[in-house]
């Protein structure tokens, strides 16, 4: 018998919660059961960090920061029962991350908690993006309606999230036909046993966005419309126009001109990439506040976030990679001659860190810089990304290794002056009010 295994659980604020702050309290009214809750101000900030990006320590320690509170177990005992006050009452849920539905670990779940999983592919383009975590709630099939987007699989390696188009319950034996919203086929029909639950929301940009609003295109427009009382055609209909707000990057490269040119808005997107196939489209949309939008070949790889690419790699390419870089890649480990064999060609928005000046002209014979610079730092370094709190644990976790900050940081009381960092220009020595 395969043993169990915890499984990671984070808090969600629940769907359809209004807050009113007032000078000493939050006043928060709950739709779903009617309720009123009144919230001090250390309970308001635990239910705003309740957006399933953080844990209950995560929360513990942005409590820590935001209230100067230095005992760490006493502030995570008191997040943990405010949270299971929060979800008593019905004001949160909990979402089980990266679920694996199919998982042979043993791996137990709350049949309340929502499961996520990463999206890939286009076909439920623009409701649902490629690397958006869906939040998928287990559902009976009799509750479920035609316009619900439904999570199926009918073998172990094979996940899908589709459109529900038609319902045979009535049938013996019953059937549920679903659809991509960009592909024109209907998918073979499925048993009620095939059915894993129903997507409710999706985690987007380190925040909760829920379906319904999602649908609608417009996050906060009330009365927005349900796609279960206006179902979609079946088949052969454009997607819903959707709103695309503060991501990373948007990968438009394998939609189609026609999808593009339906898209209600882009708004405060760092990235955009098209295809030589739909780049003509882009033109009619509304974007604002859109950092680079570049057309890429559909080859090239797209890495997010804090990337850091080894030489290792080397001995499984095949041969050299072409990438786009949105965020802070590190190559710090990598010759100069190694560059060459591992890339053919990168596109950078953010900020690239190597080892040597030699190091940094070799990428950038290689490189176009769409927004930020190469910078050379040491090759052995303490990183802080975001806005970092430095206290005495930095010099008795690393000693006197060079720090490398990206963001700002906040000099603890307890730490007489903040170490010598790696001389480049992009390492902020900015002291906020001091954090003990």
């Amino acid at each position: 018998m395969t043993p169990q295994t915890a499984i990671a659980s984070f808090p969600i604020a629940v769907e359809g919660l209004k807050v009113e702050k007032t000078e000493t309290e939050a006043i928060v009214f709950d739709e779903v059961s009617e309720s009123f809750h009144f919230l001090n101000p250390t309970a308001h900030s635990i239910l705003n960090a309740c957006n399933g990006s953080n844990t209950i320590k995560d929360i513990a320690g942005i409590l820590a920061l935001e209230f100067n509170c230095e005992d760490s177990e006493l502030l995570f005992a008191d997040v943990s029962e405010t949270v299971k006050l929060f979800r008593d009452r019905g004001l949160v849920t909990f979402a089980v991350d990266d679920f694996r539905f199919n998982d042979e670990s043993g791996s137990v779940v709350d049949p309340g908690e929502l499961m996520s999983f990463v999206i890939h592919g286009v076909s439920m383009f623009p409701v649902l993006l490629a690397g958006d975590k869906a939040l998928v709630k287990r559902t009976r099939v009799e509750d479920l309606k035609v316009g619900d987007i439904i999570v199926w699989s009918k073998t172990p390696s094979n996940t899908i999230a589709h459109r529900v188009v038609s319902l045979g319950l009535a049938a013996d034996p019953w059937s549920i036909v679903t659809k991509g919203d960009l592909l024109l086929e209907l998918d073979e029909p499925l048993q009620p046993g095939d059915v894993l639950g129903k997507i409710v929301a999706v985690l987007r940009g380190g925040h909760v966005q829920w379906l319904r609003q999602i649908e609608a295109g417009l996050a906060d427009e009330p009365g927005a419309r349900d796609p279960a009382i206006q179902p979609p055609v079946a088949t052969g209909a454009l997607p819903k126009k959707g709103s695309f707000n503060g991501l990373k990057v948007l990968d438009l490269r394998e939609i189609s001109a026609e999808a593009i040119g339906n898209i209600e808005s882009v708004r405060d997107v760092s990235l955009v990439l098209l295809s030589p196939e739909n780049e003509s489209a882009w033109s009619k949309v509304d974007a604002q506040n859109v950092t680079s939008v570049i057309t890429v070949p559909n080859h090239y790889r797209v890495y997010t976030g804090q990337p850091e690419i080894l030489p290792e790699l080397l001995e499984f390419s095949e041969k050299p990679l072409s990438i786009v870089v949105s965020g802070q890649l590190f190559l710090t480990d990598f010759r100069p001659d190694q560059f060459l064999k591992a890339f053919a060609h990168l596109m950078l928005s953010g900020q690239a860190y190597v080892g040597s000046a030699e190091a940094r002209a070799a990428l950038q014979s290689i490189t176009t810089v769409l927004a930020g610079e190469i910078h050379v730092i040491a090759s052995k370094h303490v990183r802080w990304i975001g806005e970092s709190l430095i206290g005495p644990e930095y010099k008795s976790r690393n000693g006197e290794l060079p720090l490398v900050a990206v963001g700002e940081l906040a000099r603890s009381q307890r730490l007489e002056s903040i170490p010598e960092a790696a001389p480049f220009s992009g390492v902020v020595h900015k002291d906020r009010a001091a954090i003990a």
